[in-house]
This record gives C-alpha cells, sequence and structure tokens, in this order.
C-alpha cells in the first residue's frame, strides 16, 4: 500500500531526528503487541464491555484505548527499551450520520489530548535529510499533528460520517499507564446523539485505507516493519452504542438474544430498576407481568414493555423473534453410535434415524422424513417411495434399509418447521476375495474356489499377476491351477470395489496330464468358444458335460450358450488317464437395445426395448423386464414384461422418463441392466 509506506517513512525521519536516547535491549515478542479497544466507558473504563449506553441531550465519547502505550523497561523515571514504547498512530473512526453527529463544528474533531493536556503542540518546520527536504515535521516536544480532519466515506452503498487522525509524540513520551488502570485511552471523538436505537462505532484496520489503524514505535532501526506495533482489536474494531431516552423506561433486554436456535431456549427478560415487565406472546392480544423466564419450545414472539413504577411512564413495546427449528437428523448404525456423514459396511446394512445427536426415540411432534432421491426439500411432500419422494422414518423402528450405494438425505419436521438437510453419502465396499487354498507350496495341481462374505458381489481375477480391477475375468467357479500361479482377485458391489486379494501358489510337480483351456472359466454374455489343449500334445482328452455321468472324446471347438461345467482329463497311447480338470463357464444374455438411444425429443415420440438374442426359434428362451421409473428391473414391483412373441416393447415418451431394461434366460439368468 503506497500511501502507508509514505507515512512509514514519515515516521522513520521523524524518530531518527527526534528520539530521546536510550540503550536498546532485547525484549521479548508480547512487548511488540498492543491490543486496542474503542468503546464509550468514560475516561477510566473498569471493564471491557462490548456495548455502551448513552442517552440523548448527552454528549457521547468515544475513545481509542490501548492495553499499555509504553512496554518499554522504565526505571527511574527513564525510557530504557524506548523501541518498546508508543510515538504516536493513525486512527479513523467511523459513525452512522442517522444516529450521531460531531458534538462541535471543529473540522478536526478528535482529541488527542486526552493521555496528557499538560503536554502541547510542537511546532514545524523544515527538516534536511541528506539530499531530501520534508516539510511539516516537528522541531520542539509536543503533540504533533501530523493529519487530523473529518469527512464522509461510503461503505458497501452506506454513508458514514467519519473523523481522521495520525499524532506523534514526538521528542517524548505520554505518561505512564497507572498501577491497576484497566485501559489507556490515547483519544476521543465527542459525538451529539439524534435519536433512539442502536448503532456501531467502528475503526478501519482493514489495511486498505491511508487511515487504517497503525501503531508507530519508538524504534530507529530503518526497518519499516519495526516501527510499527503489532495489535488486535476488541470485538473486531467495533463498539455497540444503545441510545436511549431518560423521558421514558428503557425497553427489556432479553436473555438469551432474540434469534434461531436449535433446541427449547429459556429467555430472562430484564428492565431498568424500579420497573415492572408485562409480556405477550400471543401477538399482544394478551400481557401478563413478567415473574419467571420464559420457555421457548417453538417459534414464538415475545412482545413486552416496561413500565415504572414510581411515574407509570412505559417504554417503547418491543418484540424479540425466537425461531426454533429443529436439529437436522442424525443416523446411528446397529450398535446405536452415530455414523460419519461418509459410511459403508461389508454387505447390505440397516441404519437408525434420530432427531437427537445421540441417541434416543424421536420427539413427539416430530417427524424424521428421508429420501434417495434429489426431490425438493423446501416443502416436504410425503410418498411411499424413497427412490422419488420424502418416505417418513418409523417411529416404531427408526430403520433404513441400504443395500448398495447412496446419497441420503434426511430432514426433520417439528410442527411444520424444517430442519437443516442432513446428507450422507453410503456405500457397501465388499470385503476382500477369499481363497480355498493359502499361499504356499502344493505337491499338485489345486482346485481353488473364490469366496466373498459380501452376499450378490461379483468376483474378478487374474492368474498372471496383473489387476483384476481393469483385467479381469469374472469368477463362474472352481480354477484349476497346475503349475506356478500368482492368483489376484476383487470384489465388486454396486460400483465399489474391495481391497484386492493376491495369493502365491508354487506347484511342486508338473502335471503331464495337465489341460488347459481357452478361454478358461468364467463369466461371458451371449455365448463363447472354448478350446481345450493338453499340456502333453501327444494325450487325447475326454470330456463330460454332464457332471461325469457321460464321457465322449474330444476333437472339436465347444460353442457354450448357457451355463455350462466341462469335466476333462487327458490320455496317453497305452490308456492311462490323469486326473480331472473341471472348468465352469457362466453365460449371460446379451443385454436389451433401445432404439433410439437416450435422447431428447422435441415432441412425444416412441421407443422400442428388444432382446438382441431372441429369433422365432429360441424366443421361448428369452423374457424382456423393464421399468419406467428408473427402479431396478430385476427387483422392483413396478416392473413390466414385455410379449414373448417378440420379446419387444414400445414404449410412448410425453415427458422426461427414465427407463432401465433387463433380459432374463432360460428362467434362470438376467443379463446386465441398461438405463
Amino acid at each position: 500500500m503506497a500511501r502507508k509506506r509514505i507515512i512509514s517513512a514519515v515516521i522513520s525521519f521523524v524518530l531518527l531526528c527526534l528520539i530521546l536516547p536510550g540503550n536498546l535491549i532485547l525484549a521479548s515478542s508480547d512487548k511488540t503487541q498492543r491490543t486496542v479497544y474503542l468503546h464509550s466507558r468514560g475516561e477510566n473504563p473498569q471493564d471491557t464491555a462490548e456495548v455502551s449506553t448513552v442517552y440523548i441531550g448527552e454528549n457521547a465519547d468515544i475513545y481509542l484505548a490501548v492495553d499499555d502505550p509504553n512496554k518499554g523497561l522504565f526505571e527511574n523515571g527513564e525510557h530504557k527499551e524506548p523501541q518498546y514504547d508508543m510515538n504516536g498512530y493513525t486512527v479513523k473512526i467511523y459513525f452512522d450520520p442517522v444516529y450521531f453527529e460531531f458534538a462541535s463544528e471543529n473540522e478536526a474533531p478528535i482529541d488527542y489530548t486526552v493521555p496528557d493536556r499538560n503536554i502541547g503542540n510542537s511546532e514545524t518546520g523544515t527538516e534536511n535529510l541528506g539530499d531530501d527536504e520534508i516539510r511539516d515535521l516537528p522541531t520542539t516536544v509536543g503533540y504533533y499533528p501530523y493529519r487530523h480532519g473529518s469527512g464522509s466515506t461510503v461503505i458497501k452503498g452506506k454513508t458514514y460520517k467519519s473523523a481522521y487522525l495520525t499524532v506523534f509524540f514526538s521528542g517524548d513520551y505520554v505518561p505512564q499507564k497507572n498501577e491497576g488502570q484497566l485501559w489507556y485511552n490515547l483519544c476521543k471523538l465527542p459525538l451529539k446523539p439524534l435519536k433512539t436505537g442502536s448503532t456501531d462505532v467502528f475503526i478501519d484496520t482493514s489495511g486498505n485505507d491511508e487511515y487504517t489503524l497503525e501503531l508507530f514505535a519508538k524504534n530507529q532501526s530503518g526497518e519499516l516493519r519495526e516501527q510499527t506495533f503489532m495489535y488486535n482489536t476488541i470485538n473486531g474494531g467495533y463498539h455497540h452504542i444503545v441510545i436511549k431516552d431518560k423521558s421514558k423506561p428503557s425497553a427489556p433486554v432479553p436473555n438469551p438474544n432474540a434469534g434461531s436456535y436449535t433446541e427449547r431456549q429459556t429467555v430472562e427478560l430484564t428492565a431498568e430498576v424500579g420497573c415492572d415487565i408485562y409480556y405477550s406472546i400471543d401477538g399482544g392480544i394478551n400481557f401478563e407481568k413478567y415473574i419467571f423466564p420464559i420457555d421457548i419450545e417453538n417459534s414464538t414472539s415475545i412482545i413486552c414493555y416496561a413500565s415504572r413504577i414510581s411515574d407509570g411512564k412505559l417504554s417503547d413495546t418491543v418484540s424479540y423473534n425466537y425461531e426454533i427449528i429443529p436439529k437436522a437428523p442424525y443416523l446411528f448404525d446397529s450398535a446405536k453410535n452415530i455414523i460419519p456423514n461418509i459410511y459403508s459396511e461389508y454387505s447390505s446394512f440397516t441404519l437408525y434415524a434420530s432427531d437427537k445427536n445421540t441417541w434416543g426415540n424421536i420427539d413427539d411432534g416430530s417427524e424424521v422424513y428421508y429420501t434417495f432421491s434429489d426431490v425438493s426439500a423446501d416443502e416436504i411432500v410425503e410418498g411411499t417411495n424413497p427412490e422419488t419422494s420424502w418416505v417418513r422414518v418409523s417411529k416404531l423402528t427408526q430403520s433404513i434399509e441400504i443395500t448398495k450405494k447412496r446419497t441420503l438425505r434426511l430432514v426433520t419436521d417439528k410442527m411444520g418447521v424444517l430442519s437443516d438437510v442432513s446428507w450422507y453419502y453410503l456405500g457397501v465396499k465388499p470385503a476382500a476375495v477369499l481363497s480355498s487354498h493359502s499361499s504356499g507350496e502344493y505337491e499338485e495341481k489345486i482346485d481353488v474356489t473364490l469366496s466373498c462374505a459380501t452376499p450378490g458381489v461379483k468376483i474378478l481375477y487374474t492368474v498372471n499377476g496383473s489387476d483384476p480391477i481393469s483385467n479381469g475375468m469374472e469368477y463362474a467357479g472352481t480354477i484349476t491351477l497346475a503349475k506356478d500361479t500368482t492368483l489376484r482377485a476383487v470384489a465388486v458391489y454396486d460400483g465399489e470395489y474391495s481391497d484386492i486379494s493376491s495369493f502365491y501358489y508354487l506347484i511342486k510337480s508338473v502335471d503331464d496330464y495337465g489341460i488347459d483351456a481357452f478361454y478358461p472359466s468364467g463369466v461371458y454374455e451371449g455365448s463363447v468358444n472354448v478350446t481345450l489343449t493338453p499340456n502333453n500334445p501327444e494325450n487325447s482328452i475326454k470330456y463330460s458335460i454332464d457332471n461325469g455321468n457321460t464321457w465322449h472324446d474330444y476333437n472339436n471347438v465347444f460353442m457354450i450358450d448357457k451355463d455350462t461345467d466341462i469335466l476333462a482329463k487327458a490320455a496317453d497311447k497305452n490308456g492311462n488317464e490323469g486326473s480331472e480338470y473341471r472348468f465352469t463357464y457362466k453365460i449371460k444374455p446379451l443385454p436389451p437395445a433401445f432404439a433410439p438411444e437416450s435422447t431428447q425429443f422435441t415432441n412425444a415420440d416412441k421407443i422400442t426395448i428388444y432382446c438382441t438374442e431372441s429369433t422365432n426359434e429360441n424366443t421361448n428362451r428369452f423374457e424382456l423386464y423393464y421399468t419406467t421409473d428408473g427402479s431396478d428391473p430385476v427387483t422392483s414391483t413396478t416392473r413390466i414384461k414385455a410379449e414373448n412373441s417378440s420379446d419387444s416393447a414400445m414404449i410412448d415418451i410425453a415427458r422426461y422418463t427414465v427407463i432401465s431394461a433387463v433380459v432374463k434366460k432360460d428362467g434362470t439368468t438376467y443379463s446386465n441392466v441398461v438405463t
């Protein structure tokens, strides 16, 4: 800030020319700090209140005070650490001209002689400093008001009057702070109250104005930052002033203040000594004498006034509005412990809702609602499906079922007043995949099965050590391992992946009767062609697809279009057979197709959903299901089954619609859901 630097430069010249000699001693850092207090508490304030009361017809003196101007060592009347003593200050005090005006017509209204009225003003002249010449610097001891005036300032569209001052204690010190003195007043601005009410006076501490508050130090250093003190301000540099008219008593004051609260309040009313208080909580229809604190359980306006007993004069009637906003709901786990807003478990789980942050029943007069949708929370329209509307939480169970990844919102309605919305991000993170065989050495081939403690997961795996998330084959059944293998597996549920499990197997003996399959065991869509190959090319292969009841010679590629287990064994030229190998294939139907695909229509139109594998010959193997409300077509009670004759459906689109569809094959296996 250029202007601030100019002032600091002037300060440095004043210090170099006029500071009294002294021994510079290192001091603790608190000597470089000041606390600033703007107040209207009189010449010797005995407290640090944020509010003062003044009266019409009397001046309001606004004081700028510090905790101590001179914190340097002071012995035998000598300042031995002048760098920790104040050399002056810049201040700008603002006030609202609706409530105050200057008490005098002086264009420079701030009185800077408050510390010691016996100190005079210094004369001014010209200082020659090398090649530079600065005019209007002090040449004798005293207060030196470098800048002093008043004006108006617009802040955020509102006009405030202000008075500003930069003053130095040139060549001298202000008197030491008295023992037992709480605050040290530096200056005062006399103001004249214009009307009753309440308002703020404040000082500029922003650093963006040339009159931003600065406290100057008697420091001989050439470093500008060492020539001003750091400071903090009481109440941010603001002081609240209540202006009263002594001709009538003041209106009652509440504690706590009017406002919005999330729990019941007990309000106490106080008035001037010698006054009774009367209040109403029915809109001013009936008033009663205040004796006991008022319990506020629901949103209420307290209308009240004070009556002076001696003369019967009444205060202004005031209204204090208390809005009791219910607390946003909280969720708890099965042990009734509160959960964080991001939460998951290893399987489907139940959560419990309450309108309190410690577990308890939902209060009488309150209801808690929840939804998985983005329906508006401005007004709660109760429904029965949380996928599309707000659903009331049962007060009997207080439970909410979580079966997949969810964004859950909750709100409390207490007698028509809504709480803020609680947001929870919930998911089912699958447990890590387990193997039937732990990592280690094995004498011969092993049949490995994979499992997961989380129901309904899909397991992806690789047998070459690669990442199963990006390269995995969907697990369908037993994996036969006849050679050294790194098996890695991950479980996925509703888009959430488990931690990756890795297993390391060393097979000591090579099975000369081993068999490989391409494609390997797994889950495939539509169909898959499988080729069996013996480890020893001189061996032949026999296979069974009825669990070993019937065996056939293998001589061609399998085309598999339904769930199938292939048992295979190799035989040498002498008819010796090896052990059985199992290859398991799960075949999902291809998902349904949409014509046209997701799009935006300018007018009402139709779309068609159809099963891509269905033909006249095999239509009885396929069923097509769909929903038009975005729900799951596998489990939803609103799902619709297309006609078997065509395995297709035509749907009219007249508004925004979310359609989900799935194909079921052979009465057992579902395709992936398409939305």
